[in-house]
């Protein structure tokens, strides 16, 4: 199973549906492609609603009307076609596959999940989030249970800036040191299913303390998106074997290098001073070398 480009968008721009918004989504997820020969009447007639609510829907995923919705749907399905073929889900992962079939597999999907992110970065929102990073004091690194060890990678990645950076593991701390924070401090937060009630918690209190927010969440509908001043909603396809989860470190992961190698070059000679005095420090724990002198 492929993914599917029109269900992806809509979990990730239509969150809070109206009767009239799921009757719209169910019919698209199912036609996927067949949309690309459809008028506007013709898809208000075949999902059942009227042309105005096609209209406001097409608006509510970021489009300008229908016309430039089906010319981003046909742009999407000639790269689709001009893939490599074959491309799976980990749900297509069997109990007798061989270990080299799974490994194929997990590959294929992993690139499959990179191009579908491809797909829906936004420049003005990287632009945004960049904007608060440069002008940062500090930078914060938060989340809890897996999302706490997506955000020590992050904090350990932008320890090589120039940047003052900290994490914090433990949940009582971090609602205690979201007090001391203020308008020139970025905070991101990390929660995949958007609701751990923890880090929903701390983003509160960091809105009473004035601190910038980037939230990253696989879900549209978090509460977390209300209190940030830039969230990025990294969707990944729910399959087996808690394999969502692992999935979707692959896009943090992504997004955090994207944002890492921007700040750096930002401000590259300062950044490189950091980063060469971590080395300095670090040269100690170096084989051979005599750390009394």
């Amino acid at each position: 199973m492929a993914f599917n480009y029109l269900e992806s968008l809509i979990k990730r721009k239509i969150a809070n549906r109206t009767p009239i918004d799921k009757k719209i989504s169910d019919y698209l997820v199912v036609a996927d492609d067949g949309v690309l020969t459809m008028t506007i009447t013709q898809l208000a007639h075949a999902s059942g609603v009227s042309e105005t609510s096609i209209y406001k829907y097409v608006k509510k995923l970021g489009f300008t009307g229908y016309g430039d919705f089906k010319i981003n749907l046909a742009s999407n399905a000639a790269r689709r076609q001009n893939a490599e073929q074959g491309i799976t889900v980990l749900t297509d992962i069997k109990p007798n596959d061989q270990p080299i079939d799974i490994a194929q597999k997990v590959v294929q999907y992993n690139v499959a999940l990179l191009h579908d992110f491809s797909d829906f970065i936004d420049a003005d929102k990287l632009n945004k989030t960049l904007g608060l990073m440069y002008d940062a004091h500090s930078l914060t690194f938060i989340g809890q249970s897996g999302s706490s060890a997506i955000a020590f990678d992050s904090y350990h990645k932008f320890l090589r800036s120039k940047y003052p950076c900290n994490y914090i593991f433990d949940y009582h701390i971090q609602l205690s040191y979201a007090t001391k924070l203020g308008p020139d401090d970025v905070v991101f937060l990390f929660s995949h299913s958007g609701v751990t009630k923890e880090t929903i918690a701390v983003g509160k209190q960091l809105l009473k303390s004035g601190a910038k927010i980037i939230t990253l969440t696989g879900s549209p509908a978090s509460p977390l998106i209300q209190l940030s001043d830039v969230s990025f909603v990294l969707f990944t396809e729910e399959v087996a074997a808690k394999a969502e989860s692992m999935s979707s470190k692959i896009l943090y992961t992504t997004l955090t290098d994207i944002l890492f190698l921007n700040l750096m070059f930002h401000d590259e000679k300062a950044n490189q001073a950091a980063t060469q005095k971590i080395r300095n420090a670090l040269s100690i724990t170096r084989a051979g070398i005599n750390t009394d002198k």
